[in-house]
């Protein structure tokens, strides 16, 4: 017998006594449970080191991944309101339409409110409203439009705070001051 002989039923009995060994490892119940604990310990600490990444970047002011998933669930709860809101003001203009007898693709006229002249304008099917539309940033009811935070609805239009507020300013300069003319005590 050769020694490359040897050495390969060397190997192939220390292979089966090895692999009887770790069946008969694995195959216990001891193995399972601590197999077990091994999984439950392991997800302790990533809870663990989860929560205190979510503490270290609440500390630094910075949005974790909670915040970013309870910010994306408030966007979509807006997303919906606003397209419930779309179809009844949708709803609505037709209703108008339908109230004067003219056809839905009839041209744009203004319809007075208060202070405020809008256009009505036909709807095309083929085109939503988006951030230029009708009631996107920069239409009739958006941020720049008529009815927006710089048109004359606004905060600093016609009928704004910020024009309430320069009048409440020209009246309290046209009242006499205290021992300025006023009637004396």
């Amino acid at each position: 017998m050769s020694s490359a002989e040897q050495v390969r039923r060397l190997y192939e009995d220390a292979e089966a006594r090895t692999a009887s060994a770790m069946e008969s490892l694995v195959g216990g119940e001891a193995f399972a449970e601590l197999l077990a604990m091994i999984t439950q310990n392991a997800m302790a600490m990533t809870k663990v080191v989860s929560d205190g990444l979510d503490s270290v970047l609440a500390n630094l002011r910075v949005a974790g991944r909670g915040d970013l998933a309870r910010l994306g669930r408030q966007v979509a709860r807006t997303e919906d309101k606003l397209e419930r809101l779309l179809q009844a003001v949708e709803a609505l203009e037709a209703v108008i339409v339908a109230d004067r007898g003219q056809p839905q693709d009839a041209a744009a006229e203004p319809v007075a409110g208060p202070g405020v002249k809008r256009v009505v304008a036909a709807t095309t099917p083929t085109r939503s409203p988006g951030s230029t539309g009708k009631a996107g940033s920069t239409g009739t009811a958006g941020s720049t439009g008529t009815a927006g935070s710089t048109g004359t609805a606004g905060s600093s239009g016609t009928a704004g705070s910020a024009r309430k507020a320069s009048a409440a300013k020209k009246v309290a300069a046209r009242k006499p001051a205290a021992g300025d003319g006023g009637p004396s005590s």
